[in-house]
């Protein structure tokens, strides 16, 4: 059972502080999306910043723990000169640091990748339970699209959790399955992970948990055509004629290529 996040009961104060003493660590913050900065520069109004969380550590370092986007949209406005009203928390860990960044949302939407991020950096268990998994097999969880990285945080998480499938047991066991068989029948291209792919799979693996041969799996999905890319591009087009999800699809196609040929210890089919 996933630990509950515990709320960081430590008190604060309203501070003014410079923005050149304002920093961010990458371990308890998402990535800056400059993007957003850009599209606000042109409309930039200090009354509407509000308040920057912040945490001062035991080495005087103030680390931003919520607003590091406006702390970037006033520096290239050109304030990077000028006091800013903050809510100052004194020696926060870095684990507490990234507990009150999820309780407290900026502005801008958190993308899975960021909260999943964080929310390692906080201790939770299930996200840090999902990287050891990965890392386990070789494999990484990343924001960019690249061979032998995840960027699908929410499959892996779906999958860990059970992937609404009713009854379903070792999440955990069944996710590290899943990624061993996309790595023996694909190896790491980056196409095998996507998300469809992900939790298809996973579901496949939650749901006939103990009837799968993992090595025939494998070796019937490797020469499908066009690899992971044709399974997923033959998911959604049969999820125009079914009109169920693309993962259920996937998982369905999954369930036919393992029973093809078979006369004996057969899946029972996915739309049963």
């Amino acid at each position: 059972m996933a630990k509950p996040r515990n709320s960081v009961q430590h008190s604060s104060e309203l501070k003014w502080i410079h923005l050149r003493e304002l920093t961010i660590d990458p371990a308890a913050q998402r990535a800056c999306r400059t993007g957003w900065v850009c599209l606000r520069l042109a409309d930039f109004d200090p009354e509407q910043i509000g308040y920057i969380v912040v945490n001062r550590r035991a080495d005087g370092r103030h680390l931003v723990i919520d607003g590091q986007h406006r702390v970037e949209l006033m520096r290239a406005a050109g304030w990077g000169d000028q006091m800013v009203p903050c809510e100052l928390f004194e020696g926060l860990t870095q684990s507490q640091e990234a507990e009150l960044f999820l309780a407290r949302n900026d502005r801008v939407a958190v993308r899975p990748y960021d909260k999943f991020k964080v929310a390692v950096t906080a201790g939770e268990d299930a996200p840090a339970d999902i990287e050891r998994i990965v890392r386990q097999q070789g494999l990484c969880v990343s924001a960019q699209l690249r061979d032998g990285a995840i960027m699908a945080v929410q499959a892996l998480r779906h999958v860990y959790d059970g992937a609404g499938i009713a009854d379903a047991k070792e999440g955990p066991s069944a996710l590290g399955r899943t990624l061993k068989v996309i790595l023996k029948a694909w190896g790491r291209q980056a196409s095998g992970f996507q998300g469809a792919i992900l939790e298809g799979l996973g579901m496949v693996q939650l749901r006939y948990d103990g009837k799968l041969d993992q090595e025939s799996l494998a070796e019937r999905l490797a020469p499908f055509p066009g690899g992971a890319p044709g399974l997923l591009g033959k998911a959604k087009a049969m999820r125009e004629v079914r009109g169920r999800p693309v993962h259920h699809c996937v998982a369905a196609i999954v369930v036919d290529i393992y029973n093809r040929g078979k006369r004996a210890q057969k899946l029972e089919d996915w739309w049963t």
